[in-house]
């Protein structure tokens, strides 16, 4: 089946309610998983508007930050975005990806204005030089708190 075209991602991406945005992602995921739409994904988040849009993209992505450089270089340009969310979930593929190259781009977040962005680069941080992805989500290191990424690639996970 072929892909969609990267207009037809973008126009998924740009709907006004995020339940749309799900719906409209779901089909897409039915007709063609999540990993080959990749490439499309990366194209198109700097070109979506909303962050409800961004976000759907970036929040699916996590799964494939070991796997695919593409992913990693997206999340490292999503510091920058202006929706703290956004920001919080490219600090996590980050921290999944246990990459030390990713350590310069988190460093430059523990300056941010936003206190939950720098909490999230300090415990991506954390988790990188540990080579422990548990330690973004147990910031505490009480050792409670596990953090499982499906592998998969089922529809809509």
């Amino acid at each position: 089946m072929q892909l969609p075209t990267l207009q037809q991602v973008i126009d998924v991406h740009s709907q006004s309610k995020g339940s749309e945005i799900g719906q409209s992602q779901h089909a897409l995921f039915q007709q063609h998983g999540n990993e080959e739409l990749i490439p499309l994904f990366v194209e198109a988040f700097p070109k979506i508007s909303r962050s409800e849009g961004r976000s759907a993209i970036i929040f699916g992505l996590v799964r494939y930050a070991r796997t695919h450089q593409q992913v990693v270089s997206l999340a490292i340009s999503a510091l920058n975005d202006r929706s703290q969310y956004i920001r919080e979930e490219a600090c996590s593929i980050l921290a999944y990806s246990l990459r030390d190259d990713a350590l310069p781009y988190l460093e430059l977040l523990l300056t941010h204005k936003d206190s939950k962005t720098r909490s999230a680069a300090v415990a991506a941080i954390d988790a990188i030089t540990h080579k422990n992805h548990h330690r973004f989500v147990d910031r505490s290191h009480a050792g409670n708190s596990f953090w499982v990424v499906n592998p998969g690639d089922e529809p809509g996970g």
